[in-house]
């Protein structure tokens, strides 16, 4: 059964996944440290599958990396690397968006991914917590849009989402991405300080 959601996911579905995990396979002793990282988060990232297929597309994926990479700019100012971030999560955001360019052109990759890092910064700004439940309302809210791989769009900023559909209905796609979350988002964070702990 694992085996056969594995090659649904990583197919016409999801170009992105097939591409991270032909990443991994080439990954070896010669490549950079930062790529090594990058890869690593990126098959994190690919790890989120949910039964409903409707949700299983690279748009979706992208709008969960979206978030993971706020949480990634953001734990480099909590945990006192602020002189390496903007070296290290523009090289991490560049990937990001170059592993999905074949669904999000670029361009306008780059403009969704500002909107959301100035969309989630805004909830850790004013709620002193980058997990903050209203972060995590629009995160679900932004994750629901994407449904038949649709393509994120612009939000313009706090209080200008509305629900998609009733709490009842979307609610396995909500628990799918606290779980994941819960789950996933801490291995995020051992990368980091592994990939910190081989300069120290």
């Amino acid at each position: 059964m694992l085996k056969w959601i594995k090659k649904k996911l990583c197919g016409k579905e999801s170009q992105a996944r097939c591409l991270i995990e032909s990443r991994m396979r080439e990954q070896d002793a010669n490549s950079s440290p930062l790529s090594v990282l990058s890869n690593k988060i990126l098959f994190i990232l690919s790890k989120f599958a949910i039964r409903q297929g409707s949700f299983s597309g690279d748009t979706t994926l992208f709008e969960l990396g979206c978030y993971l990479f706020f949480l990634v700019d953001y734990w480099h100012v909590k945990s006192g690397h602020s002189n390496e971030r903007e070296k290290v999560v523009n090289f991490l955001i560049d990937d990001f968006i170059r592993v999905f360019s074949n669904t999000i052109e670029p361009h306008y990759g780059n403009a969704i991914l500002d909107n959301r890092l100035s969309l989630y910064g805004e909830f850790a700004n004013s709620e002193s917590s980058s997990c903050s439940k209203g972060a995590m309302f629009y995160l679900e809210e932004l994750v629901l849009r994407t449904k038949n791989n649709r393509k994120p769009s612009a939000i313009i900023g706090i209080g200008s989402l509305t629900i998609t559909g009733g709490l009842t209905a979307t609610y396995p796609i909500r628990v799918a991405v606290q779980e994941y979350l819960t789950i996933f988002i801490p291995r995020v964070y051992e990368q980091l300080e592994e990939f910190y702990g081989q300069f120290s």
